[in-house]
């Protein structure tokens, strides 16, 4: 069983769709379960990153997680974050994989990427080793990061084209949209 975090948000219901249409067995994790979109083989849950208990709930059963930035003020997230990594490792979940943010450093002057470094910190395998005996694998990835360097140089030695595919709100390009992150992620 697959947990996806925030599905009804772009990326979350992008790797729905993939993973759903490969087969797959999901819990649609959502703090609005009546907006979220419907699959086969997929269960809509609820789970608040401010609820400890429903993330407590939607984690059960599941062996693998996607973990999509939660909702809230600056300063804040990181500690939602930590209430998903907490439940996922008191679940014994497998494998988690966290969406993070491109360069995610203490001193950024944008305050979700100091978040998504909290964050970061929180997974580092020295900081996880304690807490996190049940889960084997827990990867941050990160936008920037060398794994979706690979991925791109396996798209383009299959011909796969890689070109921009979205547009910001300000109608600059951008290369990766919600779309591409799903699919690397999933």
């Amino acid at each position: 069983m697959i947990l996806i975090t925030r599905d009804s948000g772009r990326i979350a219901r992008r790797a729905a769709e993939l993973l759903a249409g490969q087969g797959h067995r999901l819990h649609l994790a959502t703090r609005n379960p009546e907006h979220a979109p419907t699959y086969a083989k997929a269960e809509t849950v609820h789970g608040d990153f401010a609820d400890r208990a429903s993330l407590q709930d939607a984690f059960a059963g599941v062996t693998a997680a996607l973990v999509v930035s939660g909702s809230g003020e600056p300063g804040q997230r990181a500690r939602l974050h930590q209430n998903a990594f907490e439940a996922a490792a008191h679940a014994q979940v497998q494998h988690v994989v966290y969406l993070s943010l491109q360069r995610s450093v203490p001193d950024s002057p944008y305050p979700f990427s100091r978040d998504h470094y909290l964050s970061e910190q929180y997974l580092s395998p020295r900081a996880c080793r304690a807490r996190c005996s049940g889960t084997r694998f827990i990867w941050t990835c990160s936008w920037n990061s060398s794994a979706l360097t690979e991925w791109c140089a396996g798209r383009r030695s299959k011909g796969e084209a890689l070109s921009f595919r979205g547009k910001t709100r300000h109608g600059r390009r951008q290369p990766w949209c919600c779309r591409s992150r799903a699919e690397f992620t999933t």
